[in-house]
């Protein structure tokens, strides 16, 4: 085979593979009823399998395909009307198609005699009984084709309404224009075209169910045309004999009403004739054609992944260049060539937003397959399971999709054929006969959260505790003192199972081990909540993309490493007094609650086999970052808070499989590999019991959030000999900068930081208070930038003092003021407690929409006059 035949071969294997997804969606519909709709679509899907078949020479394929299209003909035709053993005939010919499709190397060698005996003695009985129906109910043909006509009208082109010549839609059946002859219709066809423009035309499959030359049967073509004589008076001249004829728009002379025979109640009358009209370009012609013949336009293209591979690749190379470019820029004095590395650098970050999108689709591509497996599994084990899912329109990383395809499989299973009770069980334990399956999908904290719940039986723990005993994972004082939490994770130990049968869709203990291993390598994570006699919920976490994460640099033992920035709930300063130790842990006091703390140098020590013992004595330093994964909530004590950032994520090689606090790694700008912490990792790692409870959640959500925020701190800088302060829990950075990088644009001081355009704020002009000292010669200030909800603003501070956590006195009452909580004692300085998050909407919804604007038409301006060139 040469390359564009085969080259056409894969794009038939791709679309062949979209169709029969959209045709095993139709035929699952069946079972809840006809629906003309879906029946079509079905028909659609497997005609065109059959037409591309031929092309490849393709022949089991084609048989199978011919077989079936002509037994949906006949449901399509209400000639059989469709039942269970009819739905599992066409899933399982839909199986076998989709097994020629996968390997159709060996297609030929596939036995496909079996479907189509059955296919066959289906499409018999239709036969049989269409020799029992009576003439007199056959359907009114005319009216079919005059329905038609009022149908295609709506894809008459605007501009072919506005002619002074007669405009008409005609349905003829060559089968019946009195001569066998096909040469004689042509030549009648070919006299009636001449002088006439010829709009659209064509045989419509959606006339008729299907032709064939037996007797009985039409061929109906229909022609929408232009002439200056008559429609009825052309067509009779011709030869031609009409079924219907639909006269669309007739000759408007001036002071004449306009004619319009479908739409009585619109003839109203005109006293300018209408606009003179020009002939429909062929271009034009072909794409009404494609329309009016039932082909729908596509609005998306097919493109192979390697491509999109490259493109995300080369759009990371011309990051790093951009880069390069801006840093020299800098040291340039050229201030219309900054303007312009400006401008390529936002236009840069836009071209990788917009690749790294293309990756995305919606999780409705899987969960479209869920009703079939339920529907399989449901088959084998003899249940009643009623199927809900949400959330189809979130988006996930196409691979990220492929990689949880198998463990959503392994889960749906398990919890049919475990979890869920057979129907006189259930009914017995005063349950609905029929089961309910939930799954779900959701965002959460920039992940995509994907739930499947059950109403099933639940885990049996002391099944479970007995099973982890006879397989030595625990001692008996262990399993005894277990948790329901702990025992629930042991499931996903490889070939752990409670089953006592081994069945043909679980049963074996490889399953769940696999959803596991599967989430982490796409640097997500898998949880377990059940309670036995109710139900199991079973929680999968991925990130929504796989490439770019935001990320909190730290340091730790001279390491430095990465955070996703999602997990992160807070920033602290360790206070040594609030330090504790239970037995080997760490514990730290916050709001009042003991916080489960892990020193993370100790920790890696740890990893690498160290015996590491801590204590809370030698610990006098450092900053507490507040992490929370779906079940936990604990501290890692670092030595630096570096800085946020957005890395490209890199997923690590086999050789790391063990360890379980890693989930990735980055390749920084300085060309150091940076490793990313997996915090559901850690908790497992260090056997952490899930903490994040309703209670605590709820106490959370009650405590005021100046109150929370005074027990993280406040970040205390200086502008202009004045006080004010920031919450930790913000997650500020800080950069000390050479003052003349700030800039003025629009009476705006901006900064370009990494490569973003960051509007900086004077507080003391926010709040309008008179400047106690004026800085000459400044060479170097402060800015503490932050990322509220997406948006990026600075401060500047001529000074940076310290995270306060106890002020001498705190006023929340006396002085109020727009972005202000309360005014606060440090030092014997007053002190402004700011809402940044409130400061930030007040500027994003305020003056910043002056700066977005003319940033906006500037850029678009620099476009359209490129263009132009």
């Amino acid at each position: 085979m040469d390359e564009q035949s085969s080259k056409f071969l894969k794009s038939f294997i791709v679309e062949s593979t979209d169709l029969l997804d959209k045709a095993e969606e139709a035929i699952l519909s069946l079972e809840q009823g006809f629906d003309q709709e879906k029946v079509d679509q079905l028909f659609r899907a497997i005609h065109t399998i059959k037409g591309n078949s031929g092309l490849f020479d393709l022949n089991r394929i084609k048989e199978l395909s011919h077989i079936f299209e002509n037994v949906l003909s006949a449901v399509r035709s209400r000639e059989i009307e469709p039942d269970v053993d009819m739905v599992d005939i066409f899933l399982l010919s839909v199986d076998r198609l989709r097994q020629m499709i996968d390997r159709i190397e060996d297609s030929e060698n596939t036995v496909v005699e079996d479907l189509v005996s059955r296919l066959s003695s289906l499409r018999g009985s239709a036969k049989s009984e269409e020799r029992k129906t009576p003439a007199d109910v056959q359907p009114d043909v005319r009216s079919v084709f005059e329905n038609f006509c009022k149908k295609l009208r709506t894809k008459i082109p605007p501009a072919a309404m506005q002619t002074e010549d007669y405009l008409a839609c005609a349905v003829m059946d060559l089968a019946a224009q009195n001569t066998g002859k096909l040469s004689e219709i042509s030549a009648r066809l070919q006299t009636f075209r001449k002088g006439k423009t010829i709009i659209l035309h064509g045989i419509s499959p959606s006339l008729v169910s299907e032709f064939n030359d037996k007797a009985g049967k039409t061929l109906p073509y229909f022609i929408v045309f232009q002439s200056k004589e008559e429609p009825n008076q052309a067509l009779t001249a011709a030869g031609l004999q009409t079924i219907a004829l639909d006269l669309i728009h007739a000759p408007v002379k001036t002071g004449e009403a306009e004619v319009n025979t479908l739409e009585p109640e619109k003839t109203a009358a005109v006293e300018t004739p209408a606009p003179k009209a020009k002939s429909i370009q062929p271009a034009q012609v072909e794409k009404r054609e494609e329309d009016a013949t039932g082909v729908e336009k596509e609005s998306h293209l097919k493109v192979p992944l390697p491509l999109i591979e490259n493109l995300i690749n080369l759009a990371s190379e011309t990051v790093i260049a951009r880069n390069e470019l801006m840093q020299k820029v800098e040291t340039s004095s050229d201030p219309t060539l900054a303007v312009s590395a400006k401008k390529i650098s936002y236009l840069v970050s836009r071209i990788q937003e917009g690749i790294m999108r293309t990756r995305l689709q919606e999780l409705e591509t899987l969960f479209q397959r869920v009703p079939r497996l339920v529907r399989d599994v449901c088959s084998q084990t003899g249940k009643q399971v009623q199927l809900v899912t949400d959330g189809g329109n979130v988006e996930l990383d196409k691979t990220l999709i492929d990689s949880i395809r198998d463990p959503l499989t392994h889960i749906v299973r398990n919890a049919i054929d475990h979890g869920i009770e057979a129907p006189d069980e259930r009914i017995r334990l005063g349950k609905p006969r029929e089961g309910k399956l939930r799954v779900d999908a959701f965002f959460r904290g920039g992940n995509v959260i994907i739930t499947v719940q059950d109403d099933g039986r639940g885990l049996n723990y002391d099944r479970i505790r007995e099973k982890a005993q006879q397989r030595g994972l625990l001692s008996a004082e262990a399993a005894k003192a277990a948790t329901d939490a702990e025992l629930a994770d042991l499931i996903f130990l490889p070939g752990f199972s409670t089953s006592e049968t081994v069945t043909t869709t679980s049963g074996r203990g490889v399953g769940m081990d696999v959803v596991r291993t599967s989430l982490k390598k796409a640097g997500g994570s898998a949880e377990i909540n059940s309670v036995t006699g109710v139900g199991t919920t079973i929680q999968l976490t991925i990130p929504q993309t796989l490439s770019i994460v935001t990320c909190i640099l730290i340091k730790s033992g001279g390491t430095r490493l990465a955070i996703p920035q999602a997990n992160v709930k807070e920033l602290l300063q360790l206070d040594p007094t609030k330090l504790d130790q239970i037995q080997d842990s760490l514990a730290y006091e916050i709001r009042g609650h003991l916080l489960p703390l892990i020193h993370l140098q100790s920790l890696l020590r740890t990893v690498k086999g160290e015996d590491v013992r801590e204590s809370r004595d030698s610990l006098t330093t450092g900053f507490i970052i507040v992490v929370e994964t779906e079940q936990h909530r604990f501290g890692l004590l670092v030595d630096e808070i570096l800085n946020p950032e957005e890395i490209v994520v890199k997923s690590l090689g086999q050789e790391f499989a063990e360890v379980k606090i890693f989930s990735g790694a980055a390749i920084m700008g300085d060309g150091e590999a940076v490793l990313i912490l997996d915090t559901a990792g850690i908790a497992r790692h260090r056997n952490m019991q899930g903490n994040l409870s309703e209670d605590e959640e709820e106490e959370q959500r009650g405590s005021t959030v100046l109150e929370g925020m005074e027990e993280s701190g406040y970040l205390v800088f200086e502008s202009s000999s004045y006080y004010f302060g920031v919450p930790v829990s913000s997650v500020p950075r800080i950069e000390q900068i050479e003052y003349n990088r700030i800039e003025t644009l629009l009476d705006f001081e901006i900064l370009n930081h990494q490569n973003h355009i960051v509007p900086l704020l004077r507080l003391e002009k926010v709040f309008a208070l008179d400047k106690k000292v004026e800085m000459f010669n400044q060479k170097e200030t402060y800015v503490i930038l932050f990322t509220i909800n997406g948006f990026r603003i600075g401060l500047i501070a001529d000074e940076v003092h310290n995270v306060v956590t106890d002020f001498e006195g705190v006023d929340r009452n006396t002085f109020t003021s727009e972005s202000v909580t309360a005014y606060a004692l440090t030092g014997g300085k007053t002190t402004m407690l700011l809402d940044i998050e409130d400061l930030a909407e007040r500027f994003k919804n305020g003056r910043y929409r002056a700066l977005k604007e003319h940033l906006s038409e500037s850029l678009e301006g620099k476009t359209t006059s490129g263009v132009r060139k």
